[in-house]
């Protein structure tokens, strides 16, 4: 971000780092502590100087189509953005990925999987690109495929901490137990400082039957939300797992209040337990799912 900032600095009418800034605010609450919406907001300025700049920036128009549907549920708009970034850009691997990521959070998950099949034939080689579809299958529900596609980006880089983390989400529905939770302790050692692994190992222990484990990372969790900003989500997955709807349905609404970017709710198999409740469909219908 430094290196970005300092080129735009050095010439604010260039349009290329402002579209790499504005890629990198998108994602910095992920690692370094901020809120999403502090984020996008300014990954959101970043892209539209890249556009005033240069509207053929592909890279800029997928950014800005995130945000269209993580801040706004603009599905549609969103779409609109992200296919004309693949317009512009048809051979990025990364737009492509960004496109499936809208359609696995629509539902649409044959899609999803299409195209982020593409982003994997346009960049065979990124870790990245395997994790994020082994992930679509373990939200459609093929677990041996995402344990297929997880070892491939461990092939490439086996300190990949998302492809630890969705190899563990897999055994875990596939009731591994023990597998599935010695992976997402990897997965908390690689990604420190980011939250995934916590949620999702708060969960896993909690239907493992190792509830002390579990109520130990809830409240790990919980203090840190009291303290500074922790996303909802996790906290969501961990009362899922322990079986508690009330407080999980609490927290998911707040996981949609702060436009998670990981919001499955249409095929996510975590929550499979929570759909039956009118409070759930009360939650899908805020997000204005197609």
């Amino acid at each position: 971000m430094g290196h970005f900032l300092r080129a735009i600095e050095l010439d604010p009418g260039f349009a290329s780092p402002w579209a790499d800034l504005a890629e990198i605010r998108l994602v910095e609450f992920d690692f370094a502590g901020t809120r999403p919406g502090e984020s996008r907001r300014l990954a959101k300025a970043a892209a539209q100087n890249a556009l005033e700049i240069d509207d053929s920036i592909g890279e800029a128009h997928a950014t800005l189509g995130e945000i269209l549907w993580m801040d706004e549920f603009d599905w549609g708009g969103a779409e609109s953005q992200l296919r004309r970034a693949i317009e512009f850009a048809p051979y990025s691997g990364r737009i492509h990925q960004q496109y499936s990521k809208l359609l696995l959070a629509m539902g649409r998950q044959g899609e999803a999987l299409t195209s982020s099949n593409r982003a994997e034939q346009l960049d065979p080689l990124s870790p990245g690109a395997h994790a994020w579809t082994a992930n679509v299958r373990f939200v459609s529900g093929s677990y041996e495929n995402a344990i297929e596609e997880a070892r491939n980006a461990l092939v490439l880089d086996s300190g990949f901490g998302l492809g630890r983390l969705v190899l563990g989400r897999s055994y875990i529905q596939m009731g591994r137990y023990e597998q599935g939770l010695a992976e997402l302790e990897k997965a908390r050692q690689l990604l420190e400082g980011n939250w995934r692994p916590l949620g999702d190992l708060a969960y896993s222990y909690a239907i493992a039957a190792q509830t002390s484990k579990a109520r130990a990372l809830l409240e790990e969790m919980l203090t840190q939300s009291r303290t500074t900003y922790f996303p909802a989500l996790p906290i969501a997955l961990a009362y899922t797992g322990l079986g508690d709807r009330d407080h999980a349905l609490k927290w998911l609404r707040r996981a949609t209040e702060e436009r998670s970017s990981e919001l499955w709710l249409k095929s996510d198999p975590r929550l499979i337990v929570l759909r039956s409740e009118s409070r759930f469909a009360a939650i899908t219908d805020s997000m204005k799912l197609p």
